[in-house]
């Protein structure tokens, strides 16, 4: 019912429908981790542990759980975004050069993968994006740098852009 610009709620009977349920697998408030259990996923996906072996690590390590491959995928990509926001703060601080390369077809799709790392003051690289393009073509750089300078919101660009001399992405930087 409605009154007014405010929602109100009528209890027409106050018992459940329905049993409670005997098995909580699949719910998704006894499926979430501890802090402890985040703590070790994160450390075993950094170390390349599959997503199945973490959670059969996770299982032998509590025997009440009932975590499914669903919840380590989401933690992790949770996880992998706030590592992700991480570089684009880094390269935010060090925005002055910009290392590019694309390897050429080395992978199941024959795409070029451009690969675009930053260096820091201490000259530590690290990773800002893999792009999978159609081909290297002025065009797909273009398209790509164009997508990188959106996420800098406004803050400077690169004084310097390194390329192994491909001349499609040098035209494109240019």
């Amino acid at each position: 019912m409605r009154a007014g610009d405010d929602w109100m709620a009528r209890v027409v009977c106050g018992t459940h429908n329905h049993a409670p349920a005997s098995y909580m697998k699949g719910h998704p408030y006894p499926s979430h981790l501890s802090e402890f259990e985040i703590q070790l996923m994160v450390h075993m996906s950094t170390k390349n542990v599959k997503p199945r072996d973490i959670l059969t690590s996770l299982k032998k390590r509590n025997l009440d759980t009932v975590s499914t491959i669903r919840t380590i995928y989401s933690v992790r990509q949770k996880f992998w975004t706030v590592e992700k926001a991480g570089s684009l703060e880094r390269w935010r601080a060090f925005p002055h050069v910009l290392l590019m390369n694309a390897t050429y077809k080395t992978n199941k799709y024959m795409m070029p993968l451009l690969e675009i790392v930053d260096v820091t003051a201490t000259n530590m690289t690290f990773c800002i994006a893999f792009v999978f393009m159609h081909s290297e073509k002025v065009l797909n750089y273009t398209w790509a740098l164009r997508c990188l300078q959106l996420t800098m919101d406004g803050c400077t660009g690169p004084r310097v852009i390194v390329t192994d001399r491909e001349l499609a992405l040098m035209n494109a930087s240019a």
